[in-house]
């Protein structure tokens, strides 16, 4: 949820560190980032808990995937992320990040 800013240009968030993003994204109504980052952790911990859930796939907002992604790991690489962009995670008790997959959008069409 970003509030008022839901909808909106990202050209708005150009230049801007991620303290300055959020604090835009709170000051506009958003959720706030801390909000969103525990609701994605909670929900990965109850998938991953459940039996037979070797493999998971998981379809989300570019935002919500970027706090998920650099929760698990800082170092992945992975600067940006476009629309129908694929991460790669393992787990064995805790996530790893694998690879990143971006197959462009003609791949659709």
């Amino acid at each position: 949820n970003y509030g008022r800013l839901e909808g909106e240009s990202w050209g708005i968030t150009e230049g801007l560190s991620t303290e300055e993003r959020n604090h835009l994204y709170e000051i506009f109504g958003a959720e706030p980032v801390n909000h969103v980052k525990e609701r994605i952790q909670n929900a990965r911990k109850k998938i991953m808990k459940k039996e037979d859930h070797e493999s998971v796939l998981c379809v989300s907002h570019g935002s919500v995937v970027s706090y998920f992604l650099y929760d698990v790991d800082l170092e992945s690489g992975v600067q940006r992320l476009k629309k129908c962009h694929i991460l790669e995670f393992e787990y064995d008790g805790k996530l790893h990040f694998v690879n990143s997959y971006y197959p462009g959008i003609g791949w659709l069409i």
